[in-house]
């Protein structure tokens, strides 16, 4: 049994995707000890279209929002009563 994690999709636009063509898969290393972590889907230039719109659009609402709210957005959910 491996611990190795496979991923067969792409994150774009806040969803797991297919790649828009089979690119096969790369492996994703452990820079502190060259172990294998992990495999993912090599994405094409389709994936790549496809990722900078989903950028794009997401800037427009991204840009115009409070920095308060990005904190809130971005910091890791916290059970009730853990100290931060």
């Amino acid at each position: 049994m491996s611990d190795e994690i496979v991923r067969d999709r792409l994150f774009i636009g806040g969803a797991w995707v297919p790649p828009a063509e089979d690119g096969g898969l790369t492996q994703v290393v452990n820079a502190a000890d060259g172990s294998v972590l992990g495999r993912v889907p090599l994405g094409g230039l389709d994936d790549v279209d496809r990722a900078v719109s989903a950028a794009r659009r997401a800037f427009e609402t991204w840009s115009q929002t409070r920095p308060e709210e990005r904190v809130r957005a971005l910091a890791p959910k916290r059970p009730p009563g853990s100290s931060a």
